[in-house]
């Protein structure tokens, strides 16, 4: 999901832990081969002169009644890519029109589309973080808020939008970004997953206007480096509460972030969690796999396995990966979770590294039996993904596939 030539942090993790990845790893159930339905249609349907894409965001941004497609690129561009869909699931990047620039040497590590202000328009926030030339070393970067005119046009306000910093503190290594209402006002919230620096909460006003409210969140989270982050209610007391994805071995294990009410978060990792998550999340989502009403979690890990986590029903996990997830799940750089064959449960679509030397294709793992245990099977076309989203590219009502690499992309349409 993420930018390879901006991974220099942990290329040394690399290579002591990529034999766990390619060895030694059971299977959930041991078979693959389940036809997907999938067929790669990305010549027919979307430009192919587009840059390297690092993460992906989808919905319908200029409110014609059909999905859009945002991709954040790595170093090099001007601006980030946005796929303007023209109804029949084809698509021009016009993003030199509607999308404000960003700094050469910066590249997009999160993107969510959500309405931050109220006009029932989805705007873009943006999370960054910035290569110093000529290094591999990583600096910070300010994160973006575009606003939306409400026909699919951007302006970058970001400087007017967030209070509470200053421009230099603001420059964050920043990677991850999610957005939800924490402290139920009914406003759209952010939480910002940085990278080796505290992270930041930024609370809405209700108009679209963001105070730092960092001091919120609990001190042991403010050096980590938080490589990934979500939301959701895993307790089932009726509020958010944030989970983040980690990066560097000597930290061992995510951590889970309680919300008490109005915003206010406690790390109750060691408390919620039975066993060490394995590190490198480079995407992290709640989910209910197993469908008894409560989340779970699948952390997307590189270069090892991925993790899956379920939840008790009170926001209490068990690590079920042995069990529940097949030795395909491995080595992945962005997720995406939806029902791609209307069966009622979730499946989840994994984009593997494409630079990992063992090569490897984006897998679908489909739920088999409605309670979490997944079968990988490929999806066409050959390399990785950094990253991948489910949305319906058509407007047939079913769920598509677009994944996104550093060479050739890939746009599945669901043919089943």
């Amino acid at each position: 999901m993420k930018s390879f030539a901006s991974f220099g942090w942990f290329r040394g993790v690399i290579l002591t832990v990529l034999v766990l990845a390619v060895t030694g790893l059971p299977s959930a159930l041991g078979q693959q081969g389940i036809e997907s339905g999938y067929v790669d249609e990305a010549a027919l349907r979307i430009p192919d002169n587009l840059l390297p894409g690092l993460v992906l965001a989808v919905g319908d941004v200029d409110r014609d009644g059909d999905v859009d497609v945002y991709i954040g690129t790595d170093t090099g561009p001007a601006r980030d890519m946005l796929l303007i869909n023209d109804g029949r699931g084809r698509f021009e990047n016009d993003a030199v029109r509607r999308v404000p620039p960003k700094e050469a040497d910066a590249f997009t590590r999160g993107v969510q589309l959500v309405d931050l202000d109220g006009d029932k328009d989805l705007d873009i926030l943006v999370a960054l973080a910035r290569m110093i030339p000529g290094t591999t070393q990583i600096a910070g970067e300010e994160n973006q808020i575009f606003i939306n005119n409400g026909q699919g046009f951007f302006n970058d306000e970001s400087n007017t939008r967030m209070s509470g910093l200053t421009l230099v503190e603001r420059d964050d290594r920043s990677y991850g970004i999610v957005a939800g209402d924490v402290n139920g006002d009914q406003a759209t919230d952010f939480f910002v997953a940085n990278l080796g620096e505290a992270s930041r909460l930024w609370l809405n006003n209700g108009r679209g206007i963001f105070a730092n409210s960092s001091d919120l969140l609990p001190p042991s989270i403010e050096s980590l480096n938080s490589t990934s982050t979500d939301m959701g209610d895993v307790d089932g007391d009726g509020d958010l509460d944030i989970i983040l994805g980690v990066g560097i071995v000597r930290e061992g294990i995510a951590h889970l972030l309680i919300n008490q009410g109005q915003g206010n978060f406690d790390d109750q990792t060691t408390f919620r969690f039975s066993a060490e998550v394995a590190v490198n999340s480079l995407d992290t989502r709640f989910v209910d796999v197993d469908g008894d009403g409560d989340l779970d979690l699948i952390f997307c890990n590189f270069p090892t396995r991925a993790a899956l986590l379920t939840n008790n029903g009170q926001g209490f996990f068990s690590d079920d990966t042995a069990q529940k997830l097949p030795i395909e799940a491995a080595s992945c750089t962005g997720l995406d979770i939806g029902d791609f064959d209307k069966d009622g449960d979730p499946d989840i679509a994994l984009g593997r590294n494409p630079n990992d030397p063992i090569v490897r294709r984006n897998v679908l793992l489909i739920n088999s039996d409605g309670k979490g245990h997944f079968i990988a099977t490929p999806l066409p076309g050959d390399g990785g993904g950094s990253d991948v989203a489910f949305f319906d590219a058509d407007g047939d009502g079913d769920l598509d596939l677009i994944g996104v690499n550093e060479g050739e992309h890939h746009l599945w349409i669901n043919k089943r």
